[in-house]
């Protein structure tokens, strides 16, 4: 198989080698293999013996081959010719291939910066500013979702390079656009700024005379007539600097820097991964970002349903920043309508009926129904209403929806009861309490020291 590279070379797009070099390749290859024949010397006729050198001339001898006969084969003189045709619409489908990408002939073929400019100068709105860059932020998503090599029959087009040199004439203009509307922007911020020193001083200079208290109230109707149209030119600079932003534009001309915090998510959100600086201000997690993302959605929904219709029905503690506040505030509200010793007071869990929280229809008088939780190193059966081996090949397994109760600490009755940790994440934490939420009673006719010995704790979220 030949391979040739594709190549933006000054403004026309082409191959390495050319059309015509790799049509003279093949055509050359197909020849080289038939004069091959000429190493095998003839065979006189009946025999197995090689024919003699043959004089032809005083200083050169003939040697007969194989070639003379093979050469003559109608068969044979077809199929050359076929390969000189198939040379040649091979060439040409090459050529015809990589000539779809002179649809981003544009990007390559004009001064960026003039075009930037004259595009500026327009008085062009923040929308179609915004869709210029969006544009070409498009085609570098493209071409980067573009194949690498395309074959056609027996040649291999390497587009790499052809595509790296488009990709990069789209960033320039990205690049340019954005440089530009910054200069820009900051001409007019320099422009303002003057006039405001101008108006400033005006206002600020002694009337001893009546031209002077002439300048001061026109200037005080330029301010005041002014006002509303320096607003609204701020606010569009607000928003200019916001679509640099987005776009990253300030970031490569200069105006913010990329210190470790942005290099950081960048390289995280690249390989897929959630970013140390998002961490830190979200419950703990081992989520990766994909899944993190979507444990994001699902607290902003809840978060969402409680500030509209009120407290949910069923409450999942993984939602919660800090579930352990949450549980601490159901012990002291059932504490001050019942009038109970706060220090006197703790919750008392069980397992319910309910698998789905749409089951659910009404909340409970006191405590709360809890959903989300996994439970690890064995299984809680509802069909016994008590905890069971956990089945074969199966780690974690969702619990039923758990009720979650003030009680008295008095009135707590713990017999065949085994005492579940519920920690945050499959991480469990260390031996001082970070990551424990709090401690779920669950029935069992085993042993505890079965269950301890299992490993069997809640978490409120997976690693998925």
């Amino acid at each position: 198989m030949f391979e040739v590279n594709a190549v933006l070379l000054m403004s026309e797009i082409v191959l390495e080698p050319s059309v015509q070099e790799l049509q003279n390749t093949i055509v050359t290859a197909t020849k080289d293999y038939i004069s091959r024949l000429r190493i095998f010397t003839r065979w006189m006729t009946g025999t197995c013996i090689a024919c003699p050198l043959v004089e032809m001339g005083k200083q050169f001898k003939y040697n007969y081959t194989y070639y003379e006969d093979v050469i003559q084969i109608r068969s044979i003189v077809d199929l050359v010719i076929n390969i000189h045709d198939l040379a040649s619409r091979v060439a040409n489908e090459a050529r015809g291939f990589v000539s779809q990408f002179r649809k981003y002939f544009n990007l390559w073929a004009f001064e960026k910066s003039f075009i930037c400019q004259k595009f500026l100068e327009k008085q062009v709105t923040l929308i179609e500013i915004d869709e210029k860059f969006t544009f070409y932020s498009s085609i570098v998503e493209s071409l980067a979702n573009t194949r690498k090599y395309q074959d056609i029959k027996c040649v291999r087009i390497n587009l790499e390079p052809l595509l790296i040199s488009i990709t990069q004439h789209a960033q320039d203009w990205c690049t340019t656009l954005g440089e530009e509307l910054l200069r820009h922007v900051n001409d007019n911020m320099r422009a303002m700024r003057n006039e405001i020193k101008t108006l400033s001083l005006n206002l600020n200079k002694t009337t001893r005379e009546l031209e002077d208290f002439k300048l001061v109230m026109t200037t005080i109707g330029t301010v005041q007539s002014s006002t509303l149209s320096n607003e609204q030119k701020i606010h569009e600079m607000q928003e200019t600097f916001t679509i640099l932003s987005e776009h990253k534009i300030m970031a490569i001309a200069g105006e913010i820097g990329m210190d470790n915090v942005l290099d950081n998510i960048a390289n995280s959100l690249f390989n897929g991964l959630l970013p140390g600086a998002w961490s830190k201000l979200a419950p703990a997690t081992c989520k990766q970002l994909a899944s993190w993302l979507e444990h994001l959605r699902l607290r902003a929904v809840q978060y969402k349903y409680w500030t509209l219709s009120g407290e949910p029905l069923v409450m999942w503690l993984s939602g919660l920043h800090i579930p352990q506040s949450y549980l601490t505030a159901l012990v002291q509200i059932a504490c001050r309508r019942n009038a109970w010793p706060l220090d006197r007071s703790t919750l008392f869990t069980y397992v319910t009926k309910f698998a789905d929280p749409d089951d659910v229809e009404e909340r409970p008088v006191t405590g709360c129904l809890v959903h989300g939780l996994y439970i690890e190193g064995g299984r809680f059966d509802l069909a016994t209403n008590q905890l069971a081996r956990s089945h074969p090949k199966v780690l974690v397994e969702e619990l039923a929806i758990l009720a979650v109760e003030p009680i008295e600490a008095h009135r707590l009755k713990l017999q065949n009861t085994y005492l579940a940790p519920v920690y945050t994440t499959s991480l469990r934490r260390n031996a001082m309490g970070v990551g424990l939420v709090f401690e779920a009673n669950l029935a069992t006719s085993e042993d505890l020291s079965h269950w301890i010995l299992q490993g069997v704790c809640l978490t409120l979220n997976t690693d998925t």
